[in-house]
């Protein structure tokens, strides 16, 4: 019976104990508010190098004598589909849509978007985000125990 009543006052104890001690645990102890430092965490910007800058620059396509080339036969493209079009209905055809010559224009426009679309693709860098190290996938950070020498890049990461 003593033996019960012991393990049941341990127990209790080792229940109460961490609540008990949790209590104490914001106190400052002997020392006064006064003399106790505040910690002020400042955040610091961000150094962008010249090199980064150029990186995030956006490339200007849209002037250049090929872009400027491709833009007017598109719209040349619009404006000969659309005469074609008057002109085949005048000429009384029951789908004027399905002609060879409509479909002629059509695909000239489609080609010269195309060819824009290709310009401003091909005038990005291939690896315009520096974090991706030349990498064609953006690498994994690890944790620094478990990082790992790069062949590709010469980097631990």
């Amino acid at each position: 019976m003593k033996q019960l009543k012991l393990g049941f006052f341990v127990g209790l104890l080792g229940m109460l104990f961490p609540f008990l001690s949790h209590g104490q645990s914001n106190s400052l102890g002997d020392r006064g508010p006064a003399t106790v430092e505040v910690q002020q965490h400042t955040v610091h910007k961000q150094h962008i190098t010249r090199k980064q800058k150029l990186l995030f620059r956006k490339p200007k396509v849209t002037h250049t004598p090929d872009y400027e080339y491709y833009h007017h036969m598109e719209q040349a493209a619009r404006v000969k589909q659309r005469e074609k079009l008057k002109e085949i209905k005048l000429r009384g055809t029951p789908h004027p849509r399905l002609t060879a010559e409509y479909k002629f224009y059509v695909r000239a426009e489609k080609v010269a978007k195309e060819k824009q679309h290709m310009l401003r693709k091909m005038a990005k860098p291939q690896y315009s985000d520096f974090t991706y190290f030349g990498h064609k996938n953006k690498p994994k950070k690890h944790l620094p125990f478990a990082m790992r020498y790069c062949k590709e890049c010469g980097i631990r990461h």
